[in-house]
């Protein structure tokens, strides 16, 4: 059969442009597809991971409240002055319930905070007004105290379901229960209780959920829902719950379930100062579901370009077949598949401009291709940057400067020396991001340290500084005295017979190393736990991953010369010994 030269003609001009255009659109579509994939997982942890760091915070926010009541003087005179002479004195009773609907004002200054509430013994001249203060031995019964009798914890977080019997024209709230153990360790005699507005953590939940059809909620120790957004379906299904949740107690990472007949990633974040589990349950229909999209319309490109690419040869082959005999040579070695070869332009006639432009459209379409896929790589990176925002710490710095102005103007001391301290330990541990602090301020923030401990014990703890001025000036990693104090404190100095005792900071420039000790006289340790209480896998009552860490960190900052070197004998105290080299500070501390 002869085919005639048209025909030939056209046929392996639509293979010059389709085959190569199929190989390219089939190679774009499974590069894309695959980024966008990768990008949207990231997207979606990136997610979890900010609504996490910043619900802990909101959370961190009202223990530091429940702190301020729990500390107050007036609370701790209520509960430790005799109640038979309490009870007879109505003005000091008076008294000390105006400054705390005081406190509690402040507090609820916070919009996050719906109100606060205080459960105490039954005392004559109070106002139990069902809003503010409340008789303690009314609470059995109730589904929250329950719930916080339950809980081993000093302070626990209450799901909004404890609270069906409450008002119905309250807007709904999520609690934190503080135990008032003031008279005696772990009996309880009074409750605190905040209540914090449900929506606060609802739009936390809803900003994790970047998906369209997933599930984003978060779940306590004891299986109760706390918050929740997105899909109905996947909330109702309690085979998906309880395996999203099994899944999130097995790894932190994201793991694959099946449930019904569909898989789903799943992606946990367990919650600090809480029980709460922050979980994402995403189905890989919508992971899948970008790609399909991508392919739907490189296919529907694929064909029109086919059919337009088809009619215009097939016009101008018709209307140039007689002349297109004398390229016959050249589409022959194309149709025999040599697809790297170009059209040799020969001539400025029409068939030379269409092998030219034939040629150059090829290229120019491998071009843009690949400048298309380039600029979605960088809209994608430009997108996940702007998931990346830090917390600024200036919230914290303002807060405590507020509080501590209202201790002032109340002329109470003893809160105002706690926020003053609590202040300086967040300014100088945080220290705008900086690793790197002068001498100087490490020690003021192991000073702050001491100064809120004595508070909590009661000025148990006597703090003793025997440090060269020559040394304040040089620099040292932050917080690195800070947590060695804190386990002489705890492991030490409260497990000595006494419960108090003296820790002695020393330091002093030997040549071109800096040393300090920290001594203290507490219950000090066996020799086999000195020994390896520096191995990299030891986890013991005596210290934890804070000792390791801050051995890790000097010595991959300053090399293995310098790092950390205890001696200790049980009843006797502990002796840490902290080489660090001689630098000057080179920038001044924020």
């Amino acid at each position: 059969m002869t085919i005639s030269i048209k025909t030939k003609l056209l046929f392996s001009y639509l293979v010059l442009i389709f085959v190569p255009l199929v190989v390219l659109t089939g190679l774009t579509y499974w590069r894309v597809s695959d980024r966008m994939e990768a990008n949207m997982l990231r997207t979606s942890r990136n997610a979890l991971a900010q609504s996490e760091t910043y619900l802990e915070t909101k959370l961190g926010n009202l223990i530091n409240a429940t702190d301020i009541i729990y500390f107050d003087k007036t609370l701790q005179d209520i509960h430790t002055t005799n109640p038979a002479i309490y009870d007879e004195d109505l003005l000091q009773q008076n008294i000390d319930e105006n400054n705390l609907t005081t406190l509690f004002n402040q507090i609820e200054r916070n919009t996050d905070v719906l109100r606060v509430r205080l459960f105490i013994r039954d005392i004559p001249g109070y106002a139990y007004d069902n809003d503010r203060f409340f008789v303690f031995r009314d609470l059995d019964g109730q589904p929250w105290y329950e719930a916080l009798k339950a809980s081993k914890s000093v302070v626990t977080w209450i799901a909004p379901d404890k609270f069906q019997a409450d008002s119905e024209a309250d807007p709904p709230f999520i609690s934190l229960a503080r135990r008032i153990t003031i008279k005696t360790y772990n009996v309880t005699d009074g409750v605190i209780r905040i209540d914090m507005r449900a929506p606060v953590v609802n739009d936390i939940v809803k900003q994790a959920n970047v998906t369209s059809t997933g599930l984003s909620y978060i779940v306590n120790g004891t299986g109760d829902l706390i918050s929740a957004s997105g899909s109905p379906a996947l909330l109702g299904d309690r085979a998906l719950l309880q395996a999203a949740e099994d899944a999130a107690r097995g790894s932190a990472a994201g793991t694959d379930i099946h449930a019904g007949n569909a898989d789903y990633l799943t992606l946990s974040r367990p919650i600090a100062n809480s029980d709460w589990t922050f979980i994402s349950v995403i189905p890989y229909s919508e992971i899948k579901s970008t790609g399909k999209d991508i392919r739907f319309y490189m296919v529907l490109m694929l064909l029109a370009t086919g059919v337009i690419s088809y009619l215009l040869a097939y016009l101008w082959f018709n209307s140039s077949a007689l002349r297109l005999k004398h390229l016959a040579k050249n589409i022959r070695k194309v149709t025999g598949g040599d697809f790297n070869t170009r059209i040799r332009v020969s001539s400025k006639d029409e068939i030379g401009q269409i092998s030219q432009d034939f040629n150059y459209m090829v290229a120019e379409m491998a071009a843009m291709i690949e400048e298309r896929f380039e600029t979605g790589k960088k809209i994608k990176s430009l997108e996940l940057r702007s998931l990346q925002s830090q917390i600024n710490p200036h919230f914290l710095y303002n807060s405590l400067d507020m509080i501590n102005w209202s201790a002032v103007m109340s002329g109470n001391a003893e809160i105002e020396t706690m926020i003053q301290s609590l202040s300086t330990f967040y300014k100088i541990g945080l220290s705008k991001g900086d690793d790197i602090i002068p001498v100087r301020n490490e020690i003021e923030h192991v000073r702050a340290y001491v100064t809120l401990q004595n508070l909590r014990y009661q000025d148990q703890i006597a703090l003793e500084l025997d440090v060269d001025e020559g040394i304040l000036g040089l620099e040292m990693l932050k917080i690195t005295l800070q947590p060695i104090v804190e386990n002489a404190i705890l492991h030490g100095i409260l497990r000595s017979p006494s419960k108090s005792g003296t820790i002695r900071i020393s330091g002093a420039r030997k040549s071109d190393i800096v040393v300090f000790t920290v001594e203290d006289d507490g219950a000090g340790m066996p020799p086999d736990i000195v020994e390896r209480i520096l191995d990299q896998d030891t986890q013991d009552e005596f210290h934890g991953y804070g000792i390791k860490n801050i051995q890790e960190r000097i010595q991959l900052q300053y090399g293995a010369a310098y790092g950390l070197a205890y001696e200790s004998e049980p009843g006797r105290g502990t002796t840490v010994r902290i080489t660090l080299p001689a630098i000057v500070v080179r920038r001044a501390a924020h």
